[in-house]
């Protein structure tokens, strides 16, 4: 709970400058600002080696739209995402926890005053990682951090979603976003361990959910 409200007032503060910048361009494009904060519902795919399930996250972050022309628009967001699996490898259980800074950029194609649809593409910057584990055996548990040497420090995804506007500035989404790249690192040094496939590039899926509110 710490983590989500220190993470919402850096969101305040990104949305403090992008509204600096908003307010120093010219006003006659439709231009928004925002904050959106959801539930990320993770799932990996190419890992059978691993036995993944799924998982769930959350994100929090604001966004700048700087508007457009008829019904084409476009929006520049910056998110944290927590990301992350459970795994079963052997003996042995575990979950890894991801957390992403993200940079996505989306068109945005207007249907009505109350509805948009979103398409674009996303950057994410690894921010850190941790690992757990538990022999089924013994029931010992044990906790792994540092772990970014085995996963990519930035990625690109896909992404596609909705947004409606019910009431004023109200927003209520959601989305999905597909890696294009893994998110496992190709080389690192020592054993690999057991929440890493010996030959496997997994790739994260999301549906994201969300809510916010735009002035």
């Amino acid at each position: 709970m710490r983590l989500f409200y220190n993470l919402f007032l850096f969101s305040l503060l990104v949305i403090s400058s992008l509204t600096t910048v908003a307010q120093e361009s010219d006003r006659s494009f439709g231009r928004r600002i925002g904050i959106i904060g959801g539930y990320n519902f993770v799932g990996i795919t190419k890992a059978d080696q691993l036995n993944t399930s799924n998982t769930n996250g959350f994100l929090v972050g604001g966004f700048l739209a700087p508007g457009g022309r008829g019904s084409i628009g476009y929006r520049t967001e910056v998110l944290f995402s927590r990301q992350g699996y459970n795994y079963t490898s052997g003996a042995t259980d575990g979950k890894v926890q991801l957390d992403y800074l993200i940079l996505p950029q989306f068109m945005n194609i207007r249907i009505t005053k109350f509805l948009n649809l979103q398409v674009g593409t996303q950057v994410n910057f690894l921010l850190s990682s941790k690992a757990n584990d538990s022999t089924k055996t013994t029931g010992v548990d044990g906790v792994v951090n540092k772990v970014n040497e085995y996963y990519n420090k930035y990625g690109i995804s896909m992404a596609g979603g909705v947004e409606v506007y019910p009431f004023k500035g109200l927003i209520i989404g959601g989305r999905f976003t597909a890696n294009i790249t893994p998110i496992n690192a190709s080389s690192f040094t020592g054993t690999i361990p057991d929440f890493i496939p010996s030959s496997e590039k997994l790739k994260n899926n999301l549906v994201q959910l969300y809510a916010g509110y735009r002035f």
